[in-house]
């Protein structure tokens, strides 16, 4: 009896003598141009999610034999990726992370777009790269002031060295879901003498189209292309569609407006609106995401916590596109 006992037991611990169900277990995507994760084990079955280089899912089972799928040889793979749940091919992904050099994409990225920002007040500024070098078109009421710099670019980061000594740190951002204005934007920190000031600079030749849905802040929303608005009436802009969010304050020299509103006509570039119409004081409409352009008498310099934000749709109008 004890040796039948021992001869199962090599039975099942012998190759073959009993098979593990597949675990789990985290993994990247290896392909540089990215990977699909599809709703079934098929090229033609719908895709759920473009996950870029590097970013991580958790591979659930092995679905199927080896096969060659455009001309590499692997398995589709059940996997999970957030809120998603669908399959993707083994060649797609590694164990580990890829290293990748993003220089020279980035720098391709930059001489081929068309970088532009908005200011308060009708300030506005444009970047031109080109052969490691860039100029800033700043212009303001007609007038129009330039400035040349030098650029150095490593992965995603890009450093601006302009003539006085003053630097500019930035990073291009690629695809976030974040984003409204465009597919690509130039987040920048400038560095001039004791000041700090942010901006974002986004690509006008990869503007994100209407109607596509994105999330800010966990809030889903529809783009607007976008398009220019002015207060009908004194407004408040909150940091979230919530009148009980925090507010958005914009002060000249340390005064702040009274009761933290922007006063009529002051101008808007409208992103997007909320996916859900709500209601505030008996009218239904929707809260719009915005960026303060100009307000009226040049008052404001600085908006705290931020220059963008959410007002609701009844306190503006559309005057252009």
């Amino acid at each position: 009896m004890r040796g039948f006992m021992i001869f199962g037991l090599l039975l099942l611990l012998a190759p073959g003598g009993c098979k593990e169900k597949p675990g789990t277990m985290t993994v990247y995507i290896s392909n540089k141009n990215g990977a699909n994760l599809y709703a079934k084990p098929s090229l033609n079955s719908k895709v759920l999610k473009r996950l870029p280089i590097n970013e991580t899912l958790t591979v659930l089972q092995n679905e199927s034999k080896k096969i060659i799928l455009e001309n590499e040889v692997g398995r589709w793979h059940k996997a999970q990726y957030s809120t998603f749940n669908g399959y993707i091919f083994s060649s797609n992904f590694s164990e580990s992370l890829t290293e990748v050099d993003f220089s020279e994409a980035t720098t391709k990225v930059l001489e081929k777009g068309f970088w532009y920002a908005r200011r308060f007040n009708q300030f506005s500024q444009r970047l031109l790269f080109k052969n490691n070098r860039l100029k800033l078109l700043s212009e303001k009421n007609g007038a129009r002031f330039d400035l040349t710099g030098t650029v150095e670019v490593s992965q995603r980061d890009v450093k601006i060295t302009w003539p006085e000594g003053q630097l500019s740190e930035c990073v291009l951002l690629v695809g976030s879901e974040e984003i409204v204005e465009s597919k690509n934007i130039l987040k920048c920190n400038h560095q001039f003498t004791d000041t700090r000031v942010s901006a974002f600079f986004y690509d006008k030749s990869s503007r994100i189209e209407k109607n596509t849905e994105r999330t800010i802040a966990g809030f889903p929303v529809a783009t607007l292309g976008p398009r220019i608005g002015k207060a009908k009436e004194d407004v408040e802009l909150y940091m979230n569609p919530d009148i009980y969010s925090t507010r958005i304050t914009c002060s000249a020299e340390g005064a702040e407006f009274e009761k933290t509103s922007l006063p009529r006509f002051s101008e808007f570039t409208i992103w997007a609106r909320s996916i859900i119409a709500s209601e505030l004081n008996g009218v239904n409409d929707f809260w719009y995401y915005v960026q303060i352009n100009a307000i009226p008498g040049d008052a404001a310099s600085r908006c705290e916590p931020s220059d963008r934000g959410w007002v609701f749709g009844s306190k503006f109008k559309y005057t252009r596109l």
